[in-house]
């Protein structure tokens, strides 16, 4: 774990070219990104309205500083803010006339990224929030995507999907495994996924392994992107839905040499505020 020196007394006003940074407590080398949408780190404006720059927390760990704009196309929600306590609601981005998509486009720098450095173990983690009574026109959508044309498993290589049985489709280097995602009294829920070539792909939940496992083993590499990493839904403006997404966390397992157990461990803890970080500020999609 990082440790960060803070000193009021430093005065940096003066210094050319002086930039203030923000970090978050995972970032190290082989974090590839890392949103928290309740950080003015992450988003300056605290808000997620139409145009606002979007930061990647990352920063330091492999200089992919994948900072973005969110965009929002949608007719009926232009002006809307997306940003409700910490999160992001997951309605829809899209422009249903013109086709033109929303969200935060993060490019082909990560997909890039994982097949030139053949990055054989990866994880990714999520902060999501699902109702209990969330209905059907709340469902069935996509909120994080990126594909490929070549022949990989399903051709997604990147694509994490909300099905009717309000469980998480995720999907990585081609192949997906399904994981329940709702918490009851609607609180959020730490969904990770592990992949590990010529493994199952493992599932964890609120900081524990789960028997949510791909069916077969993912001996898939990653293929070259056809399409842009993008998190935001574009579908239709009957989506909705009151779900949100607080957090998201990739990070290269090859390069930080950490255990896959460690960081979503990490992760979880930070997020609540216990175990070595007792004492800090809970984020406020917490749910101890």
């Amino acid at each position: 774990m990082g440790l960060i020196i803070k000193d009021n007394n430093a005065d940096f006003s003066g210094v050319a070219g002086a930039q203030k940074y923000y970090f978050d407590a995972l970032a190290t080398d082989g974090t590839l990104l890392i949103h928290d949408y309740s950080r003015a780190g992450c988003l300056p404006t605290q808000t997620l309205k139409n145009g606002v720059p979007v930061l990647d927390l990352a920063k330091g760990g492999t200089d992919l500083n994948l900072n973005s704009v969110f965009r929002t196309q949608s007719e009926s929600f232009r002006n809307d803010d997306y940003l409700e306590g910490g999160a992001m609601r997951l309605k829809n981005m899209r422009n249903e006339d013109s086709g033109l998509d929303g969200g935060i486009n993060l490019g082909q720098t990560i997909q890039n990224y994982l097949r030139d450095n053949d990055v054989r173990k990866l994880v990714i983690i999520l902060w999501v929030m699902i109702p209990y009574d969330a209905g059907s026109a709340e469902q069935s959508h996509t909120f994080i995507s990126s594909t490929t044309s070549q022949a990989i498993g399903s051709g997604n290589l990147i694509r994490v999907f909300l099905n009717p049985a309000h469980r998480l489709a995720i999907t990585l280097a081609g192949m997906h495994t399904t994981i329940a995602a709702r918490n009851p009294n609607d609180k959020f829920s730490q969904v990770a996924l592990v992949y590990e070539r010529g493994e199952l792909l493992k599932s964890y939940r609120n900081g524990q392994k789960v028997n949510e496992d791909s069916e077969f083993p993912n001996t898939n590499s990653w293929g070259i992107p056809d399409s842009d990493l993008v998190i935001g839904v574009n579908e239709t403006d009957v989506i909705v839905s009151r779900n949100k997404l607080g957090r998201i966390v990739i990070e290269d397992l090859d390069r930080s040499g950490r255990d896959a157990e460690e960081v979503i461990t990490m992760d979880y803890n930070y997020v609540n505020a216990t175990g070595d970080f007792t004492g800090i500020q809970k984020r406020p999609y917490a749910n101890l």
